[in-house]
């Protein structure tokens, strides 16, 4: 299955580089502290008899992942750099681009000044137009004795 529409998006826990996020989000509870980053996210898939120029997306106020031909893949990548602290890393999409998003790496422990890419893979097994948001959860303990709770939570 051929993929299109690389393009990598930079993301510092508490330090933005990019102009991506669309909302942050903080909260807390008895243990944890949360910062939820909000990215809105959008695909184009065409059917194969159509002739269209396929195009990769360079927008940066969103997550584009292109026009494509149906049964053809876009990939896009989010690097995140944590801080002073280790972090839990959860994603998760909204909308109906929800069901053809696949996070290659998901629900995994990213330690303090660690640098990781987080790959998106956008499917397009149907055609249509399909908009959302890809949220990316950061969960921190807030008692460092504890931290080992952050495996397990």
């Amino acid at each position: 299955m051929p993929t299109i529409g690389i393009k990598e998006i930079s993301l510092v826990i508490l330090f933005f580089w990019t102009n991506v996020v669309q909302a942050v989000d903080l909260s807390e509870d008895m243990l944890f502290y949360y910062q939820i980053h909000t990215f809105q996210s959008k695909a184009v898939v065409y059917p194969k008899q159509q002739d269209i120029k396929l195009g990769v997306s360079s927008e940066t106020t969103i997550i584009d992942f292109g026009e494509i031909y149906e049964k053809m893949g876009s990939r896009k990548y989010i690097n995140i750099t944590g801080n002073s602290f280790d972090h839990k890393v959860k994603l998760y999409a909204e909308g109906n681009i929800s069901k053809f998003l696949i996070f290659e790496k998901n629900n995994f422990i990213l330690e303090k000044n660690q640098v990781t890419s987080i790959p998106i893979y956008f499917s397009g097994d149907t055609p249509g137009t399909y908009e959302g948001e890809i949220k990316v959860v950061f969960k921190r303990i807030k008692y460092p004795i504890l931290n080992w709770l952050l495996k397990c939570a």
